[in-house]
């Protein structure tokens, strides 16, 4: 489900952004204001931990709603551009961790190299050198 929020103008709703629902969609619309103030208006609740059963009535209502779900049917196309969209950001996240590994490569050797810097001069000190 996807929540988009909106006003009340003239009679009519009035969105904040662009939807992108299919034509005949159903909707549920309700006063935000009336919902009272300790309601988090961003957040959609479903069920909590505590109205949801563990008793073996629960779990079998659960998973025959879940097996209930259609399949996700897509053309060969669609499937091809999913594959190739799932490749795309793992070669992005790969090439991501690749250049933070390398940059933390970097400041670890500057690190290296300004503790034995700062070692050295502490050593001089020390001793009494210049």
């Amino acid at each position: 489900m996807t929540a988009i929020h909106g006003h009340w103008q003239e009679g009519r709703v009035i969105l904040d952004q662009p939807a992108r629902w299919a034509e005949g969609s159903r909707l549920v619309v309700c006063d935000l204001d009336e919902a009272g103030s300790s309601t988090n208006h961003d957040e959609i609740v479903g069920m909590t931990e505590q109205e949801q059963g563990d008793d073996p009535e629960s779990i079998a209502r659960w998973l025959a709603e879940f097996d209930s779900i259609p399949p996700l049917e897509m053309s060969a196309d669609e499937e091809a551009a999913m594959w190739a969209w799932q490749k795309q950001v793992g070669d992005h996240t790969t090439d991501a961790m690749r250049e933070q590994w390398l940059l933390l490569s970097e400041l670890d050797k500057l690190n290296a190299e300004s503790n034995h810097t700062t070692h050295a001069v502490r050593k001089q000190s020390f001793r009494g050198e210049p």
